[in-house]
């Protein structure tokens, strides 16, 4: 055990070598990780997956991805345009050297036509699918897909595997998408929130309470009280007497962000029952947390995102909701930023919550036609592992390689996002949609609420019957 411990902990020392290395591409052919057995994975040891066969003789292993955010093969060296292309190219190699399996990423623009087609051909053309999760979800309920927690080689309880996602993702005790380390695109498409460290400084905001604001977080005391305590003390007129673009707001939201802030303060707009199947939330605590929301929108400290005049891009916010992979965009800015989560409802609640947007975030899923599922899924283990120890840190150092300076807190907060995520059910199973009705609600601060509230109730509990009697054909 002692040497399995110092193997662990040289890997991981080597590991951040490599992420905090300068922002040139240095790629071997291989970085062999199979020396050690297992690694270190926050306070625990978690063993590499025993594979369906030591050598997969040269296999071809087809993933079928929308070509945006597909992210699984980069084949040529030459070709790496960054780190974390080096990184996915260095996982892949791995794989060839260590199990003699071989990546392909086939890119379809319509790829939810050709995944219906490769599904009714009855042939065995691709091992996995990698899409968005609303057209995941309809794919599901067509029967096109595996159920995951039948499938023997893919480990769910793995650290490499989204636990929120996960519950979040059954429906009646079934699983057909999942989210990881492999497809890094759910973290790029995660909410959180960026400040200005700038304004935060200027104005001396560490001593409202205390503290800096990544320390609120750290201390569980960053709730939606404080955020919109602080975007009203940070509301102010550019003195031309018109309130408009040109002045400085406290928080920059757009449309998503009402369900990113229930998210996080605890709720679920469309909930699990007790048959994990789906039921509206129309319970008073969702009631009084969605009109709160809507009022903070309305209420003049606020702005929506337009991205011909972003105010927060242009320093005059101090608070905006971006996706992580927004970060990249930050090394713009002429004044500091950092970077952190959702706020709580209250400082007693437990831990934070980071809403997925399921428009955009790719997931794992294994088609029907696949004739040998175990040695798919095996893969699946392998490359999620592998990610893992690859893949997750350098892009969460990729991030920020643009700023030029150290980023520990971010760093920290990144990844604390990263372990919070989360998605909402009414926004990927898309035909579940409540959310489009509430969106004209936030202009007049949550009024008729209640009423709207009460008429997609009927909705949400038919669109649950027909895909229960969809998943039981």
């Amino acid at each position: 055990m002692k040497i399995i411990k110092i193997c662990s902990l040289i890997l991981a020392l080597l590991m951040l070598l490599g992420v905090f290395a300068s922002c040139s591409i240095n790629v071997t052919e291989t970085t062999e990780t199979e020396d050690s057995s297992s690694v270190s994975v926050d306070d625990g040891v978690y063993p590499s997956p025993t594979p369906y066969m030591d050598d997969f003789e040269g296999y071809e292993f087809r993933v079928l991805t929308r070509g945006s955010g597909g992210h699984m093969s980069n084949d040529i060296l030459g070709n790496l345009d960054n780190s974390l292309d080096a990184a996915v190219y260095t996982r892949n190699a791995n794989l060839k050297s260590k199990y003699n399996i071989n990546i392909s990423e086939h890119k379809d623009a319509d790829w939810v036509s050709a995944a219906r087609q490769a599904a009714t051909s009855g042939e065995d053309t691709y091992d996995m699918w990698s899409f968005k999760m609303q057209d995941t979800a309809a794919l599901a309920i067509e029967g096109l897909l595996y159920d995951l927690k039948e499938v023997e080689y893919i480990k769910l309880d793995a650290p490499y595997y989204d636990p929120l996602t996960i519950n979040q993702g059954t429906f009646s005790n079934r699983l057909f998408f999942v989210t990881g380390d492999l497809l890094y695109y759910d973290d790029m498409q995660t909410s959180a929130i960026a400040f200005n460290l700038t304004q935060w400084k200027q104005n001396k905001l560490d001593s409202v309470y205390g503290k800096n604001l990544y320390d609120l977080v750290r201390d569980g005391e960053w709730t939606l009280e404080k955020l919109e305590n602080l975007s009203q003390m940070l509301t102010k007129d550019n003195g031309d007497g018109t309130w408009d673009a040109n002045d400085n707001y406290g928080f920059v939201y757009e449309n998503y962000c009402l369900l990113g802030l229930n998210t996080g303060v605890g709720n679920d707009l469309v909930k699990k029952n007790a048959a994990d199947t789906f039921e509206l939330n129309t319970s008073e605590i969702q009631l009084t947390a969605l009109e709160r929301i809507m009022k903070f929108f309305s209420s003049g400290n606020c702005i929506y995102k337009d991205y011909s005049d972003h105010n927060f891009f242009e320093g005059r916010a101090l608070f905006s909701h971006i996706t992580v992979g927004e970060i990249l965009n930050l090394a713009q800015l002429n004044v500091a930023y950092g970077v952190i989560p959702f706020p709580k409802n209250d400082t007693g609640d437990g831990e934070y919550r980071s809403l997925i947007s399921g428009y955009n975030s790719n997931c794992i899923t294994v088609c029907k036609t696949v004739k040998d599922v175990n040695k798919t899924a095996s893969i699946i283990d392998l490359l999620s592992y592998e990610s893992m120890l690859v893949v997750t840190p350098t892009l969460r150092s990729y991030l920020f390689e643009g700023r030029g300076v150290p980023a520990v807190d971010d760093l920290e907060m990144i990844k604390l996002i990263a372990d919070s995520k989360t998605y909402e059910i009414c926004y990927v199973w898309r035909n579940v949609d409540v959310y489009e009705p509430l969106k004209p609600l936030i202009e007049n601060g949550g009024s008729g609420l209640s009423g709207t509230m009460e008429g997609l109730r009927t909705m949400v509990e038919t669109k649950n019957k027909e895909y229960i009697d969809a998943l039981n054909k």
